[in-house]
């Protein structure tokens, strides 16, 4: 496919920050943190909530307790207003630098976002048009990956939780509906999390060419790992943009209603942008330092060839970041040239920015009632990966997953780096 264009700008939130503070002592600490910013005369506070369905206490997943704040402010510029709240937490509570992290609120994009660049409608369009490429159904992606060979052992997920951060889940187009959860809405939590993604080609003709980008998401999942249950974490509007203040929310509800109480799961993150956030990577680190890490995100790496870095999945070891979290893995997209069956990488994939490929061109995942016969993008290349994670996750119950993939993966001499595959003989950490 063709490479497009990569402006490295990206975008923050105006006037707003990402504050995570870690207190020692009761939870009662975040009500107190809150309060002082309600009260201070440079800052305001924007959202304190860090959501379980039933509570708002903050996480105890840290050593102490983790709070988090969105925070506005509108009388400095960035830089002085990130130095000037971190050094006021410290010195208000006591606190050495590690325990307070302040980050610019950065917009993420999935696929047509307007902010991040990953990509835009007219790319998406674009992909749509290329020709010499098989379309993949479900079944030809069950062989191709061997989760039929799971299938038949009765290997398909059971017991794993898979939040996919997106842009919400539409459960009358999913084929298996029963495998959602509630989720949680982090743009409007008065609302259920569906997907209003649109992109619309040609406006006159009052069709929208390019629906449901996270709904395909979780199609693509639940058909390859059909006993797996999904949090839908919506973190992005229907323009596709998505703050990381939301995502770092998204990341806490799932340690607060899983992690926190021994469970282990997985979250799909099929979005990204060129900045990083200070927030996530204090508590992606903190879990990749777990004995057991309970916390694996599989990232897709990104749509724009030229790009520099691609987070959430230049977090991960051995990317374009200097971050290097063994606990983030990052996607890159395969297609199945026409009449040769010969694999070929995406010319679109961020050059050098993932771990791992998996199938993501002209997948035919098959919703209910959706309008493009197919998908094409990074975005639908990491829930081939997740959806095979989840398999070994039932099958071995593996202490570093991450790990059981990469040393599981297929080999074809014309790609870069392993084909995520579905071993029935692995042997997993």
């Amino acid at each position: 496919l063709g490479s497009r264009l990569y402006f490295p700008y990206g975008a923050t939130v105006s006037g707003e920050l990402s504050v995570l503070v870690e207190f020692p002592g009761a939870p009662t600490s975040c009500n107190s943190l809150y309060s002082w910013l309600n009260t201070n005369p440079n800052f305001t506070l924007l959202d304190p909530e860090n959501p379980l369905p039933d509570d708002n206490s903050p996480s105890p997943y840290a050593s102490d307790v983790w709070c988090y704040a969105t925070v506005g402010f509108d009388t400095q510029d960035t830089a002085k207003a990130l130095k000037q709240l971190r050094n006021q937490i410290k010195s208000q509570y006591g606190l050495s630098a590690d325990k307070v992290t302040v980050s610019r609120n950065v917009l993420f994009s999935s696929d047509g976002g307007d902010f991040a660049h990953d990509p835009s409608c007219e790319d998406i369009q674009f992909w749509r048009d290329e020709n010499g490429y098989d379309a993949l159904n479900i079944g030809q992606l069950k062989n191709v990956t061997n989760a039929k060979a799971a299938h038949t052992a009765g290997i398909k997920g059971t017991g794993v939780v898979v939040g996919v951060i997106g842009g919400g889940v539409n459960p009358g187009n999913l084929s298996r509906p029963w495998q959602l959860r509630p989720g949680y809405n982090f743009i409007d939590p008065t609302t259920s999390p569906f997907d209003d993604f649109s992109c619309d080609f040609e406006p006159a003709d009052g069709v929208a060419d390019f629906t449901e980008h996270d709904t395909h998401v979780v199609e693509i999942i639940t058909k390859l790992a059909p006993k797996v249950k999904i949090e839908p974490l919506k973190v992005c509007d229907e323009t596709g943009s998505c703050p990381s203040s939301e995502v770092t929310k998204a990341f806490l509800f799932m340690i607060n209603k899983y992690v926190a109480n021994g469970k282990r799961v997985i979250l799909n993150a099929s979005l990204g942008g060129p900045l990083p956030n200070s927030t996530h990577i204090t508590i992606i680190r903190r879990d990749d330092l777990q004995a057991v890490d309970d916390l694996m995100i599989v990232a897709s790496a990104g749509n724009a060839r030229s790009a520099p870095r691609h987070f959430i999945a230049s977090y991960a070891e051995g990317t374009l970041s200097s971050a290097n979290m063994g606990n983030v893995m990052a996607i890159g997209a395969v297609g199945r040239l026409a009449g040769t069956f010969t694999w070929d990488e995406a010319e679109f994939n961020v050059k050098n920015n993932y771990n791992l490929l998996a199938p993501g061109i002209k997948l035919a995942p098959a919703t209910v009632g959706a309008p493009q016969p197919d998908v094409t993008g990074t975005s639908f290349a990491a829930p081939v990966a997740t959806g095979i994670a989840a398999l070994y996750a039932d099958a071995h119950v593996p202490t570093d997953l991450r790990s059981c993939l990469m040393n599981n993966a297929k080999t074809f001499a014309v790609l870069s780096e392993g084909f995520v595959y579905y071993d029935s003989a692995a042997v997993c950490p």
